[in-house]
């Protein structure tokens, strides 16, 4: 038991490290992989799913909250889940597994996503 907590906790934290490389202070971009290394644990996790690179006032309301979230020591991972609309289309079984899919679309498109 002891070396599995040593293991999730190794490759967490190497989790963290490269996907911070990219991201939003404090905030960590998770997919279908990712997804059950950092969700379901000992911390708690707020999610937003969005476009796969959001921007304007509700993003940049996100990244406020997670700098406060940051500086006020909490306790808690904040992850972004991008849904892409175009080329290979990631993520877009994480956007049907938690129901942003209606069952008569095949998948999002742009037009789907709140600007």
């Amino acid at each position: 038991m002891a070396s599995w907590n040593v293991l999730l906790f190794t490759s967490l934290t190497s989790f963290w490290i490269c996907a911070g490389a990219g991201t939003e202070y404090n905030i960590v971009n998770l997919d279908n992989s990712t997804f059950p290394l950092a969700v379901g644990h000992s911390l708690p996790v707020f999610l937003r799913f969005d476009k796969e690179y959001p921007y304007g006032d509700k993003a940049d309301a996100f990244k406020a909250m997670a700098i406060a979230l940051a500086k006020a020591d909490s306790q808690i991972l904040i992850g972004n889940i991008g849904i892409s609309t175009y080329g290979d289309m990631p993520n877009q079984d994480m956007a049907r597994r938690f129901e942003f899919i209606p069952e008569d679309k095949e998948s999002l498109t742009l037009d789907d996503m709140d600007t």
